[in-house]
Order: C-alpha cells, then structure tokens, then sequence
C-alpha cells in the first residue's frame, strides 16, 4: 500500500469512473485499474465495484478511505513543511533524458566553481515526472523535452499546478540506429521503411497519456508492432547499438554517437517538431530565494546556449 493509490482510489470514488479518473490523474486506464487492484490485494478488501454505470465505491472502500484521508492530510503537512527547509545553496534540477540537458549542466557546473558553497543535484525522469518534482519542491527546475503535438497538454498540466513554463527552441524530429543498421544508408525515412523494425522508448510511456502511440502518431509513424522498452538513457544508446531498434529523438551528439556508433537521419514528412524548455514555481510567488534565482539564471543561460551550438 502506497499512498500514491489511495490519492488514486480517491479519484475514482470522486469521478465514479476508472476512464475519467485517469483522464484527471494524466495516467492511462489500464495503470490506474492496476494500481487499483494492487491496493484491494495489498488490503485484503474489494474497494470497487466495475457495472455499466461506473466503478461504485463498496461498503469496505467507504470505510478505508475515510479512514485514510488524516493520513493523506497528514502526509501534505508534513511535505509543506520540510520542503521550506531547504538550503538556500542546494539547487535541483530534474529533466527529461537529453543529452541537451546533461551538456547544459556540464556548462552550469563550470560557473558554479566561482561559488565555495553548494550542493547540486541532477536527475533524469519523464516528463510529467519532471513537472511533478517542480511542484513538490523537489526540484527547483524542470527542464522538458516533448513534441510540438503534445504542446497543449504539457502547458495545461503545468498551469493546472499554478507553475511555469517557459519555451526555449524547437528542432527536427530524427531516427537514431547503429551505424549497421540497414537504415543507416539512407538520408531521410519515411513511417514505413521502420515497419519492420523494433522500437526502443522509455518505461515512462507505459503509464502515462504522452505514450508511444501518440508520439507516432505525431511524426506520421504507425506504432511499432515490436516494443523494447528501458529505464535510462545508456540502456537505450546500448541497446541502439547492439540490435536492429530504433529510437525516435532529436538529432544525437558526437560524444552520444562515438561510443555506441550511432547515426541520426531526419524523418520524412513529421508534422511536429521537438521542444526544448523548462519548468519553474510562479515568478509570483512571494517565497522567493534569491540565491536560487541565480542559480536558476545561470541554468537557463546554459540551456539556451547548449541548444543554440547543438542545433543551429
């Protein structure tokens, strides 16, 4: 039992609906059900009942929830009250995995070396991840990456948690395979020449509404048929390296593509291009630490040039 599900069983029981609850929650259908279950096995009770006209909450489910919500509260004021106690030299920066994001904190790091204290953290998750770290002052920053199809969306989610976004440039959809790979011979694909090949994405696109298929969709590629997916980035490189997969990202760096011999070509007729940015708190907000500002200042700048020599 996790406390994520109960927030989850809560939804349900509010929408009456596993289909609207996960459309509010910003997960699919089928992981929200497995989380469900997961509770109900983990307690020992059934807390829904699926008919025709929804999931209706039972007698046992009632009782748990209620039973349950000083707990959630509890958990809330908890967080409220440790995330304020944050060192004001301890800046984190949560990103979507890009190879952008990870030169831009190299740059970061080197400005950071005239400071004699702090302490940096970067981590790499998927996006609704990072937007999510942003609003639990886990992370002081969220740099995202995502396709211009899904621009509504991650703009919504983001204003919805009363955060900010803030785009910084947009660049061409690429496939990235081995240098053996079949593919590699040509200078521009089209959706069909990677029919008949595996996909390699993320794990995160198995729970969440910014899935492969929608991705596909928006560079006028069919879903693969043949799926690998993977937790990091070297696993992905990796496994671009060692088998017939390919991935669908923006154009790969040399220091990305030496190692693992790789090669990047441009995909034919993509209807959506590839978003860089990032995700603050409000600019608003009165609780404001200066020392992090700057910190945020010189961040961005790092961003805005690593995708400025990368892609122009």
């Amino acid at each position: 039992m996790n406390l994520q599900h109960i927030k989850y069983a809560q939804a349900v029981m509010r929408h009456g609906s596993i289909n609207k609850a996960a459309k509010d929650l910003y997960i699919t259908q089928p992981y929200l059900s497995y989380c469900i279950k997961e509770l109900e096995n983990s307690l020992g009770i059934k807390l829904f009942n699926r008919t025709s006209m929804g999931s209706l909450i039972t007698d046992e489910g009632k009782e748990f929830l209620e039973m349950a919500q000083p707990l959630l509260i509890k958990a809330e004021s908890i967080k409220e009250k440790y995330s304020k106690k944050i060192q004001t030299n301890k800046f984190v920066i949560c990103s979507t995995r890009t190879q952008v994001a990870l030169k831009a904190f190299e740059i970061f790091c080197q400005e950071m070396m005239r400071k004699k204290h702090y302490q940096l953290s970067f981590f790499e998750t998927g996006i609704v991840e990072v937007i999510d770290q942003v609003y639990y002052n886990i992370a002081d920053i969220g740099i995202v990456v995502y396709l211009t199809g899904e621009e509504d969306f991650v703009k919504k989610y983001v204003k919805d948690k009363n955060l900010e976004i803030i785009n910084i440039d947009s660049v061409p959809v690429y496939v990235t395979v081995s240098i053996n790979h079949e593919l590699a011979n040509y200078d521009l694909l089209s959706g069909h020449q990677m029919e008949s090949y595996p996909c390699v994405t993320y794990s995160d696109f198995m729970d969440s509404v910014l899935n492969l298929e929608k991705e596909c969709e928006l560079i006028g590629v069919e879903k693969p048929a043949r799926l690998i997916y993977v937790r990091d980035r070297h696993t992905l490189l990796k496994t671009l390296s060692t088998t017939e997969a390919y991935a669908v990202a923006h154009k790969f760096f040399d220091d990305d593509n030496e190692p693992f011999n790789l090669v990047s070509i441009p995909v034919k007729d993509a209807t959506s291009k590839i978003c860089f940015g990032y995700v603050t708190r409000n600019s608003d907000s009165d609780d404001k630490d200066y020392d992090k500002l700057k910190y945020q200042e010189v961040l961005v700048k790092s961003l805005k040039d690593t995708v400025t020599r990368c892609f122009k």
